[in-house]
């Protein structure tokens, strides 16, 4: 939600229009309110809004900030601007997670994977937040057993934790394995999975947007066509 508060942000989109997007998402106001009781993901995000203009406002360097940027450059697909942002933020502060994540994501779309690997191999031993970028640097690196690997770990955290499928099928849409790809998708899908109003605009889901299921998991969860 943060990064889609800063995507609000970033393109200039005043507060009551982004109550007006909130309200196009049909699929996802009805899911949260037979949840919830309430448009609960629409809340948040006007939550977050306010929240990132008082923050800009009171401390323009924010490094998380700074970081979630180069995640909306990435969404934008402004790549050379992405890692710019997100080198700028990794280099203020190298082991703050956010700046981590998205300068392994901002190498990742740029195609820099061995830099993504040196921060994300140390950072993930840590933290299991960079293992998804790992995988998929792995995986476009030709390192299939490796990216596997990390697959399989993300599957024995989830015995235990919350894992986002949206990213496991990120990797294996770099793996070339695209049934599998949209089983993640799929249990994204049933989990009500934040990161799937993505989808659209996500670069590295695009080795699956020539499939007929990619249009009818964007038709399902309620994305303008």
């Amino acid at each position: 939600c943060e990064l889609d508060a800063a995507y609000l942000h970033l393109y200039g989109i005043e507060r009551d229009d982004v109550d007006y997007i909130m309200g196009t998402f049909r699929v996802m106001k009805e899911a949260d309110e037979k949840q919830y009781g309430e448009y609960r993901t629409k809340r948040v995000i006007l939550e977050i809004y306010d929240e990132m203009k008082r923050a800009m406002e009171l401390e323009p360097l924010s490094l998380v900030q700074g970081a979630n940027f180069a995640g909306v450059y990435i969404y934008a697909r402004q790549y050379d601007r992405a890692l710019d942002q997100a080198r700028k933020t990794y280099e203020m502060d190298t082991t703050m997670i956010t700046g981590q994540n998205w300068m392994c994501y901002a190498l990742n779309v740029n195609g820099k994977y061995a830099e993504s690997l040196a921060i994300s191999e140390k950072a993930s031993q840590t933290n299991g937040l960079l293992l998804a970028a790992l995988g998929y640097a792995y995986a476009k690196s030709g390192r299939r057993q490796e990216a596997e690997a990390v697959l399989a770990k993300l599957n024995e955290i989830e015995k235990t934790k919350t894992v986002s499928h949206y990213w496991e099928a990120i990797t294996y849409a770099a793996l070339g394995d695209k049934d599998k790809a949209f089983a993640e998708l799929e249990k994204a899908y049933q989990a009500r999975d934040w990161f799937l109003q993505r989808l659209k605009v996500d670069p590295f889901l695009d080795p699956l947007r020539d499939d007929p299921r990619f249009g009818d998991l964007v038709k399902r969860i309620g994305l303008a066509q």
